[in-house]
């Protein structure tokens, strides 16, 4: 039963494996671009190109969040971690009682399970919208790179926040 809580564990975390500064960056870029299309475009934009950069502000929502719950996920899980090795210890060192584990065990069943949904709400979405953010970025990217052939101050941008993503 201790094994199959170790197991969620090792689980939970292998999910939060993904690199939080790479979807920093992302969010940054995204941010910049919409931005710099505020700005910079004067002209009507075609209906897809408009209806991309909605779909680029629903990836920037999901990145968003991300950031926002990510630090309390990892935190959480690394609590769970802890508590379930300290029942472990516990029940090896006969500290507790079998109706006292059977109390404990169900707590972090439960616990853990919430956390694991909640982790996969979480990172499910950021996983889902990777082919979109990268379409959308180079897209928009184009797009700008094309506007910058004519105005100056655009392409020291776009220079710039090309020499920033790249670190």
């Amino acid at each position: 039963m201790l094994d199959t809580l170790d197991n969620r564990m090792v689980e939970t975390r292998k999910l939060l494996l993904i690199d939080y500064k790479t979807i920093e960056n992302r969010r940054d870029l995204i941010e910049s671009h919409l931005r710099l299309i505020d700005m910079y475009v004067r002209d009507t934009m075609t209906p897809e190109f408009g209806m991309q950069l909605g779909k680029y502000e629903g990836v920037l929502k999901i990145y968003k969040n991300f950031l926002k719950n990510y630090s309390e996920c990892l935190e959480e899980t690394e609590e769970l971690t802890e508590q379930a090795e300290d029942l472990r210890k516990a029940v090896e060192s006969k500290e507790i009682s079998k109706d006292s584990f059977k109390v404990y065990y169900a707590k972090e069943t439960d616990d853990q399970i919430e956390n694991m949904t909640r982790v996969r709400n979480l990172i499910k979405p950021v996983h889902s919208v990777e082919p979109d953010y990268q379409r959308i970025s180079r897209m928009v990217n184009e797009y700008l790179t094309s506007l910058a052939a004519k105005d100056e101050d655009l392409a020291r941008i776009l220079k710039s926040l090309s020499d920033t993503t790249s670190k």
